[in-house]
This record gives C-alpha cells, sequence and structure tokens, in this order.
C-alpha cells in the first residue's frame, strides 16, 4: 500500500473515532462549555427541527482531520513541523470561537440577571433549556478561519522560472 493511501486511510479512521467521541460525549462536553452561575444551570437539549445538533457536532468533528488534510495538500505542506503549526493553528481558532461563543452567552445571560429579567424565587435552581448549534456554528467557522490562516501563513511559496515567463 503507497504512503499516500495509507495517510488518507488514516484520516479516515481518525474522522470516524472522532465522530463517535462525538456522539458519546455530546451532551457533557456541551454542558462544561455553558457558563456557571449561582442557582442557574444550563440542560442541553436538541431541538427536533431539522439535523439534531449531536449529528452536526460529530460532522464537525469528523470533518476537522479532513479539512486539515486538504489543507497540507492544497497548500503544499511537506514537513512535520508545519503540519504541526498548522493543526496547532486550526484547534487554536476553534477553541477562540468556542470561547467566543461562551463568552457571548455569559454576557447575555448577565444582562438578563443585572436587570432582574430572570427571577429566582426560593433559592431553588432554575433549569434552562439550550440547543447547543451556535457553539457548534462557531467552533466549525473557526475550524475553517483556521484553515484559511494555516493555508495562508504556511503555504509553500514557490516562484520557479516557469512562472516568471509566463505571461499573464
Amino acid at each position: 500500500m503507497n504512503l499516500k493511501r495509507r495517510l488518507y486511510i488514516r484520516t479516515l479512521s481518525i474522522s470516524i473515532a472522532l465522530f463517535i467521541i462525538g456522539q458519546l460525549v455530546f451532551v457533557n462536553l456541551f454542558e462544561s462549555f455553558e457558563p456557571k452561575f449561582d442557582l442557574f444551570a444550563f440542560k442541553v437539549i436538541e431541538i427536533k427541527k431539522g439535523v439534531p445538533t449531536s449529528i452536526l457536532f460529530s460532522l464537525t468533528l469528523f470533518l476537522t482531520p479532513i479539512l486539515m488534510l486538504a489543507t497540507w495538500r492544497i497548500s503544499r505542506i511537506n514537513s512535520i513541523k508545519k503540519e504541526i503549526a498548522s493543526a496547532l493553528i486550526i484547534l487554536a481558532l476553534m477553541i477562540l470561537a468556542i470561547w467566543l461563543r461562551h463568552m457571548e452567552v455569559k454576557a447575555f445571560y448577565t444582562h438578563l440577571f443585572k436587570n432582574h429579567l430572570i427571577l429566582i424565587k426560593d433559592n431553588k435552581v432554575v433549569t434552562q433549556p439550550i440547543d447547543p448549534v451556535n457553539f457548534v456554528y462557531y467552533m466549525f467557522g473557526g475550524i475553517c478561519i483556521g484553515c484559511i490562516f494555516s493555508f495562508l501563513i504556511l503555504r509553500k511559496k514557490s516562484i520557479g522560472k516557469e512562472s516568471i515567463n509566463k505571461p499573464l
């Protein structure tokens, strides 16, 4: 089996494993992403309209290694150092996107609490159902932006004689 084929099979295997892991950890992971408040908790739910959020999340995880490999191929990244740098850029921007969404939700609910738009009676914990589909969108956006940044920063810039002599 040639080297390219093994790389594609390995990437697909990692993608399938990430899809399965995404299905298993969806609720617990997203409950940890939600901001924490005293006497107020979020309950992760999935709205039954359209594609379930857990599937979108798992598909995002599934596509991450594939998009990463595609970025490496398009930008002609061949060294392991650049591949690691690319993966770190993509991961960092995905985490940044998730953190931005977390801060957005936290700011919104902090505003509601400060303006007494959410009332808590008898010191009982209030549970708010929330569908984290926007977290998944932000996460996927972070991955896509990470791939673009990785491409722009790490691509192999080659100017050969044929490209210099080529008419525009």
